[in-house]
């Protein structure tokens, strides 16, 4: 593997992709994606569908081995899925109900009312529950919906809804409500479960005996069709999110904090299960007596084989808020986030967890130069390492204060800002700090230099500088005093920025004079603006709540506000010469630029590839042995052209593409081959 790494990196250099300003942005943590998932289902043993916020939907035709994000056409959170067959299913929204015909390819919206829950008893005929003790019905595959009349509250919402048969159904909610119905929805039947705690999942297994799960640790059982419900004994406090039974006695039950249990006596006792995972889970699904799936928070997918002794998942290397990043060259980097450092010396292929032991949150990282680097964290956290991140001791800083940013001007010379006015500085490459001067009694969240003695650091409505070395600072007032800034960047020793926020909008404030006068930016965003980071002069970016992602390419004159993808917060944005990267909550790492991924994971060839001529101005010809896939990839990583050719037609045009350095590779039985070719 270390040897296909580094002819990767070579080849890497040979290619020069440096050009990353069309590239798109992808997930490295967690794969596919990193959105939280709400609801799973299965049509059948092998095909599954898997919706969450903002729109996602992943479908899976090899029974969850392999996971493919699908384009609902919706940035809503979506909170629940049901598919009648493999091809024919829908998805809901607290304001849509979408409808596919062609197994997730195309989604058409229904209505423009949804839910939070969806059940199909046929092809035809369904049902929605939702706000306002709202329950809704189709007859005719979803494309008119009739508001039954419930009896509920308005003041309630519905959460979960089952039916055992195109008569009888139940819809569980708010307070503890459960509604019953035994003539398709005409008349609905309040029914006393005993709890005034929110019920958010029923399921039955037959016409008398169902379950209904909620808040504080609830389960109730019915035996008698719902007539009367009775407490489930367990030592469950945790909010229960889904209930499924495969059987008669076999039954899961999903909860916070990754919790999932299972009864094998009908729920007269339930076992606590390994699932794998710390985040909440929020649906449970079983295709057969062993076979299921998990999903929940952070993007996790967990699947057993063994009825759920053992549970394993999609790749995730960490679902942790992730707090920082920073690379020393274009392979090596590092991020910190909860008491996590995380390394990679491949681009961020793979990350390698380094073991700190039980430590307060980090909060940000600094490498001085190729070995030597600095995390600093929550309750005066130091560390240092010397092996180039391989091994961290910690270091006295001298403070309990939290300390939030690390900048280093030489192997020597650091500076560290917290809480409380906190100023730390080393001359000894972090054996000793000392608490510097300071005007202000505010806390500062960003130091950066711009030289060995000028300096800045920023906070709530101010920006400290020093022009010796941190021996004093003066501070200067930007903005009113609601605003925050959290990040701190210059260009070059007159020009920098600082960002953060005010009264429900992102601010953004620029010096031209070394931070003598600050000018504020139009930055069109309402969310919380954490990280700057420029890659020239101009063309910058900031990263911040809910996913947002600045960018301007002219100074900051204009900010323009990028597709968003994700509701994750975003706190770290770092470039080097040949991709960016974003860290966040939930894990969050994403990656912009470089070779694309699905090449580098799938990579197990180090044979060159052979074709003619090269340079090549019209087409380039491939001595083929067997059928194979060709792509061509830019500067910027993006894929260019895809094509399939056989032995027999074994020439590709690019009589189209620009003038430029590509990367050709082709791939056949699981074997992949690359080369650069020139297009002249």
């Amino acid at each position: 593997m270390k040897t296909k790494i580094s002819l990767l990196t070579a080849l890497l250099a040979i290619i020069g992709l440096s050009n990353i300003a069309n590239a798109q942005w992808t997930w490295l943590n967690p794969t596919p994606q990193g959105n939280d998932f709400n609801s799973v289902y299965f049509a059948d043993a092998t095909t599954g569908y898997a919706a969450g916020l903002f729109g996602t939907i992943l479908k899976t035709t090899n029974g969850g081995t392999s996971w493919t994000i699908l384009n609902s056409g919706t940035t809503q959170e979506l909170k629940s899925v049901c598919f009648v067959n493999a091809n024919t299913g829908f998805v809901i929204s607290t304001d849509v109900i979408l409808k596919t015909a062609d197994g997730g390819s195309t989604w058409t919206q229904v209505s423009n009312s949804g839910g939070n829950s969806i059940f199909f008893v046929d092809a035809n005929t369904g049902f929605v529950a939702g706000m306002n003790g709202s329950i809704r019905k189709t007859v005719n595959g979803g494309t008119t919906w009739t508001f039954l009349n419930t009896g509920a509250s308005p003041s309630n919402s519905f959460h979960s809804i089952y039916f055992i048969d195109a008569n009888t159904g139940y819809a569980t909610g708010d307070n503890g409500m459960i509604y019953k119905t035994t003539d398709g929805g005409s008349n609905w039947v309040f029914q006393t479960s005993g709890v005034q705690t929110k019920l958010l999942s029923i399921s039955f297994t037959d016409a008398n005996t169902g379950w209904a799960v909620g808040w504080d640790g609830v389960i109730r059982n019915t035996t008698d069709g719902g007539t009367t419900w009775t407490k489930q004994t367990s030592s469950i406090t945790t909010t229960l999110t889904s209930v499924f039974f495969k059987g008669a006695n076999t039954g899961y039950i999903t909860g916070e904090y990754g919790k999932v249990y299972k009864t094998i006596d009908g729920g007269s006792n339930w076992t606590s299960q390994t699932s794998g995972t710390t985040v909440s889970l929020k649906s449970v699904y079983f295709t057969d007596a062993n076979t299921g799936f998990l999903v929940g928070g952070s993007g996790v997918i967990r699947k057993t084989t063994d009825g759920g002794t053992n549970w394993t998942g999609n790749s995730i290397i960490s679902t942790s808020e992730l707090k920082s990043i920073y690379f020393t060259n274009v392979n090596t980097g590092y991020i910190v986030g909860g008491s996590k450092l995380l390394k990679t010396t491949n681009a961020g292929i793979n990350w390698t967890e380094i073991s700190m032991g039980m430590l307060p949150a980090t909060n940000s990282v600094f490498f001085a130069d190729a070995t030597t680097g600095f995390a600093v964290g929550n309750s005066g956290i130091l560390l240092k390492s010397t092996d180039g991140g391989d091994t961290w001791s910690g270091v006295s800083s001298g403070t309990s204060n939290h300390l939030f940013s690390v900048y280093f001007t030489s192997a020597n010379v650091g500076y560290v800002v917290g809480d409380w006015n906190t100023v730390l500085k080393t001359i000894d490459g972090g054996v000793t700090w000392t608490k510097q001067t300071t005007v202000i009694q505010r806390t500062l969240n960003s130091v950066y230099f711009t030289d060995a003695n000028n300096g800045y650091a920023t906070g709530k409505n101010i920006v400290l500088k020093t022009t010796d070395a941190g021996t004093t600072w003066t501070e200067k007032t930007v903005g009113s005093t609601s605003v925050g800034f959290n990040s701190i960047y210059f260009t070059d020793a007159n020009t920098g920025y600082v960002a953060g926020y005010t009264n429900n909008k992102g601010v953004i404030y620029k010096t031209t004079d070394g931070g003598t006068n600050w000018s504020e930016q139009t930055s069109g965003s309402s969310k919380v603006l954490k990280s700057i980071f420029f890659k020239v002069a101009n063309n910058g970016y900031i990263v911040g709540d809910e996913g947002t992602i600045l960018k301007t390419a002219d100074g900051g004159t204009n900010w323009e506000i990028q597709t968003q993808f994700t509701k994750n917060h975003f706190n770290s944005i770092v470039f080097t010469s040949d991709a960016g990267y974003i860290v966040g909550a939930g894990g969050t790492i994403l990656k912009m630029g470089g070779i694309p991924q699905s090449i580098l994971s799938d990579f197990i060839s180090d044979k060159r590839l052979n074709f003619y001529p090269n340079p090549s101005n019209d087409a380039i010809y491939f001595p083929l042995e067997k059928n194979s896939s060709i792509r061509i990839y830019n500067f910027n990583g993006q894929l260019i052209k895809e094509t399939a050719l056989n032995t027999n037609a074994s020439k590709i045009n690019i009589s189209d593409l620009k003038k430029g350095i590509y990367l050709v590779v082709i791939s056949a039985d699981n074997e992949i081959r690359y080369s650069k070719f020139i297009k002249e």
